[in-house]
């Protein structure tokens, strides 16, 4: 039976897409948004569906993932064919890994393509491959058609690789990226190529490869951290087209600059206390560092159980209270506290008389003779 005429001329006309992958300080980020646009023609509609780009497999030991743009038919198929070969040889270098890849889609091609309705649409497929070989160095490969790359030492866009996109991540990427600024850079990128390519929209992925698996973003920090740059963005805004006009009084610059340093002080509390929530409810599991090591949030409850305040405070403070972190054997993040302080109804009362010049220094001394 012959697909459906319009159903073909959707997939033939799949638009560009976003995806890009770099190597940060433990490992990559690989970031994709997740909109697909079938183009309008002959009178047909445009119109745009939720797709999944990034391909993380679930409860797999070996670190790799794969990001698509084209046909999902033989990105899946790839995906699925490449999980499964990594998984039972666990290629132990980077050329090993190279050759596992290029059998995987030669397979696909082979089985898959005589099958579907769509064959052509295989050859213009790509897709990032990301992974950490077992003794060597994470690796980062782009497959076009059934030709793989061999390993990309810079980073990588496929999609809407364009001059600009390629240029904002030659300016901002480093290769002394830490993981969290990896993510960081990731959803920055993205929001940048929602705002000047029509392809490009809908919600933003994020898997991060460690030496020990492959991890999701969770999508409530990613909306979170979206809210921190539409907060931020304005201030960097202003400084940048500041700092360079000398036609600027040096008084009105250190107004402007003060004014920066208090707001930039205050939205990183506001977002660590909203960080540090997740660490309070005890189910954290990060891949990486989300908080400096060391950091604790005290918390003070009345006497029904009702949380009445909740504050963060950094490592180096030197009245906080302190956690112990580890990595465990996945080489995940957790958090056992070892001291706690817990704050009655009473003891509340007793804060609000106290002299420190505000509530959160008392609670940093609580316990002590305030």
């Amino acid at each position: 039976m012959k697909p459906r005429l319009d159903h073909l001329r959707k997939e033939a006309d799949r638009s560009m897409t976003y995806i890009a992958a770099f190597e940060c300080k433990g490992g990559i980020v690989m970031c994709a948004d997740t909109q697909e646009t079938h183009k309008a023609r002959g009178g047909y509609q445009e119109e745009k569906e939720y797709v999944e780009k990034l391909y993380v497999p679930e409860n797999l030991s070996y670190p790799v993932a794969v990001g698509g743009a084209g046909l999902d038919e033989p990105i899946e198929a790839f995906s699925l064919e490449l999980f499964d070969r990594v998984e039972r040889e666990k290629p132990a270098t980077v050329n090993e890994l190279r050759t596992l890849i290029q059998s995987s889609i030669e397979k696909v091609h082979k089985s898959d393509i005589v099958v579907s309705a769509w064959p052509s649409m295989y050859r213009t497929t790509r897709c990032i491959v990301a992974a950490k070989p077992t003794n060597d160095d994470f690796a980062i490969f782009v497959v076009t058609g059934k030709r793989v790359s061999y390993r990309k030492r810079e980073p990588v866009i496929i999609g809407y690789d364009t001059p600009v996109n390629k240029a904002l991540l030659r300016r901002l990427y480093r290769t002394d990226l830490s993981m969290q600024q990896g993510v960081i850079l990731a959803l920055y990128l993205v929001a940048q190529s929602k705002a000047v390519n029509v392809g490009v929209g809908f919600d933003t992925k994020v898997a991060v490869i460690t030496s020990t698996g492959t991890w999701s973003e969770p999508q409530a920090d990613i909306a979170e951290m979206e809210d921190r740059f539409s907060e931020i963005t304005p201030f960097v805004d202003r400084l940048l087209l500041a700092a360079p006009d000398v036609g600027t009084t040096e008084s009105a610059f250190e107004g402007l600059l003060k004014e920066f340093q208090e707001e930039m002080r205050r939205l990183r509390f506001d977002h660590k206390q909203i960080v540090g929530e997740q660490l309070a409810k005890g189910n954290v599991n990060w891949p990486y560092e989300k908080l400096p090591l060391g950091c604790t949030v005290i918390q003070s409850f009345d006497d029904s159980g009702k949380r009445t305040l909740s504050i963060y405070t950094d490592p180096d403070d030197p009245s906080r209270e302190t956690r112990a972190l580890r990595l465990d054997d996945n080489g995940v993040l957790q958090f056992k506290i070892t001291t706690n302080i817990d704050i009655s109804e009473k003891t509340y009362e007793h804060l609000r008389g106290c002299l420190s010049a505000n509530l959160k220094d008392c609670i940093q001394h609580v316990g002590q003779d305030c």
